[in-house]
C-alpha cells in the first residue's frame, strides 16, 4: 500500500477533524469520580449530555441522569470539555459544600492500640476515619475536629480535581494534646529531629514559637508515616483551659483555620527554591476565608520568630472578626489602603499588619466569590501545583479574564466597595 505523501488540504484537515473527534470519545469514555454538592461521589462513564442533564453508566451497568447544577464546576468544565455540552456559568452564590457534605460519624473508629513514638514515651490514643488519623492525649473527645477535618477535605475535593488522587489513599494525623507535658515532649522530639536532618534555622525558631503555638505542624519521618498509610506533614493542636471553647463544636473558627490551611497546601503541593513569593499570602487569606465563611467569625493569630532573635511577632485582623469587610471598605474607599497584587508577594508573618492580613481574606473572597472566579481560583491553584510556585501576577489577572494586574486591582476594588464583600 502506497503512504499519502502529501494529502490535499482539506483531506488533511479532515483527517485532524477525525483525530480530535476520536480523542474526544476515548476522554469520554473514560471512568472518572464525580462529585455533588452534598459530597457523595460516584464512579462511571460519560454517555451523553442530555440538555442540562448528564447520563452516566456506573460501574455495574446501571444509567443514571443527574442535572448539571448539582455536579462540581469541575465536573461541569469535564462535561464542556470532553462532552460536547454548552459552557454553562454556574450563577448563584456559592455554597458551602463543607457543610452541605453527608459525613457519618458513626464510621470513625476508635482503635484499640495506642500510637507510640518510636524510641519515646510519647503515646496517644487513636480515633480513624476515612481521611485522618486523630490522636489525643488527656481526657479530650476528638469528633467534633474529625467532622471538621473531614467536612473541610470534602470541600477541597469537590473544588479541586486533582485532590483525591493527590491525597491517594492516605491519611493525616491530627494530634490534640491538652496535657502540656506531651506537648512539650513533642515539641522537643521535632526540634531534635529537624536539627539531625538539617534543619537548624527552623529547630531555633520552632524553640521560641512552639511553647506559645497552640496549632503548629510537624513532619513525620518515613518511619513513622508510611507503616501506618499517614501524610509526611501532620497537624498539632494543644487545649488549654483558656482555648477549650476552640474545639468543642464542628467549624470552630481555629481549628477551621488551620485544617482549611493543610487542605489547601496539600493540594498546591511543595514549592522550588524560587517559588515562595505569594504562597504565604494565598494560603493565608484563604484559611480566613473559610475560617469566616464556615465559622462567622475569626479567632485566630499568627505567630511567627526570627531564629536569631528571641522576640515572638502576632498577627491577626481588625478586633471584631464578624466586622471586617465593612472596616476595609473604609479604609479602601479613603484610600489609605490600597490593593495590589505585587505588595501580596511580599508579604511575610513576622511583618504583617491587620489591614494587610485583611486585605489577603478580601482577595481570596474576591477569587472564590462567585461561581465564574471560583472556577478560574481552581485554575490558578493548579497552575501553582504544576508549577511549583505561585504564577506572577499577569498570569493571575489573565486566569480571571483580565489583560493586566491593573485591570484586576480595578475590579477587586470594585468587589470591596460593594454589597457581596461582607462578613
Amino acid at each position: 500500500m502506497k503512504r499519502l505523501s502529501n494529502p490535499h488540504p482539506k483531506f488533511r484537515a479532515a483527517i485532524v477533524s477525525l483525530v480530535i473527534f476520536i480523542s474526544t470519545l476515548s476522554w469520554a469514555a473514560e471512568i472518572r469520580m464525580w462529585t455533588d454538592k452534598k459530597g457523595r461521589t460516584l464512579e462511571g462513564k460519560l454517555e451523553k449530555i442530555d440538555g442540562e442533564e448528564a447520563i452516566i453508566t456506573l460501574k455495574n451497568g446501571k444509567e443514571i441522569r443527574i442535572n448539571r447544577s448539582l455536579l462540581s464546576s469541575n465536573d461541569n468544565n469535564y462535561l464542556t470539555e470532553y462532552g460536547g455540552g454548552e459552557a454553562v456559568v454556574l450563577s448563584g452564590k456559592v455554597g458551602t459544600p463543607e457543610k452541605d457534605a453527608r459525613i457519618d460519624i458513626k464510621t470513625f473508629t476508635e482503635l484499640p492500640d495506642p500510637f507510640i513514638f518510636p524510641d519515646t514515651e510519647i503515646t496517644f490514643d487513636a480515633m480513624e476515619t476515612e481521611h485522618f488519623l486523630i490522636l489525643t492525649k488527656g481526657s479530650f473527645r476528638p469528633k467534633n475536629i474529625a467532622e471538621t477535618a473531614e467536612r473541610l477535605w470534602h470541600g477541597m475535593a469537590f473544588q479541586h480535581p486533582t485532590f483525591r488522587n493527590k491525597w491517594g489513599e492516605n491519611r493525616r494525623a491530627i494530634f490534640v494534646v491538652d496535657d502540656e507535658d506531651t506537648h512539650k515532649m513533642l515539641g522537643e522530639w521535632y526540634r531534635e529531629w529537624l536539627s539531625n536532618n538539617g534543619g537548624h534555622e527552623q529547630s531555633l525558631k520552632l524553640a521560641i514559637t512552639w511553647p506559645k503555638s497552640t496549632g503548629g505542624q510537624i513532619n513525620l519521618p518515613p518511619e513513622i508515616a508510611e507503616p501506618r498509610g499517614l501524610l509526611s506533614t501532620a497537624r498539632v493542636f494543644k487545649v488549654t483551659k483558656e482555648n477549650d471553647s476552640s474545639f468543642k463544636k464542628v467549624f470552630t473558627p481555629f481549628v477551621t483555620h488551620c485544617v482549611a490551611s493543610d487542605m489547601l497546601t496539600t493540594q498546591m503541593g511543595g514549592t522550588s527554591s524560587f517559588g515562595a513569593a505569594g504562597r504565604f499570602s494565598i494560603v493565608t487569606g484563604h484559611s480566613y476565608y473559610k475560617e469566616i465563611q464556615l465559622a462567622g467569625e475569626s479567632g485566630t493569630s499568627l505567630i511567627s520568630a526570627k531564629y536569631d532573635s528571641s522576640d515572638i511577632q502576632s498577627a491577626r485582623g481588625f478586633a471584631n472578626g464578624t466586622d471586617w469587610a465593612k472596616e476595609l471598605k473604609k479604609l479602601v474607599r479613603k484610600g489609605t489602603v490600597k490593593p495590589s497584587i505585587e505588595a501580596l508577594y511580599k508579604y511575610e508573618a513576622d511583618t504583617l499588619t491587620p489591614e494587610e492580613l485583611v486585605l489577603l481574606y478580601s482577595f481570596s473572597y474576591f477569587m472564590q466569590g462567585d461561581m465564574g472566579r471560583l472556577a478560574a481560583y481552581t485554575k490558578m491553584i493548579e497552575r501553582a501545583e504544576s508549577s511549583r510556585q505561585i504564577p506572577e501576577a499577569i498570569e493571575i489577572a489573565k486566569i480571571f479574564g483580565f489583560e493586566t494586574p491593573e485591570a484586576l486591582e480595578i475590579a477587586w476594588t470594585e468587589f470591596i466597595s460593594s454589597s457581596a464583600f461582607k462578613d
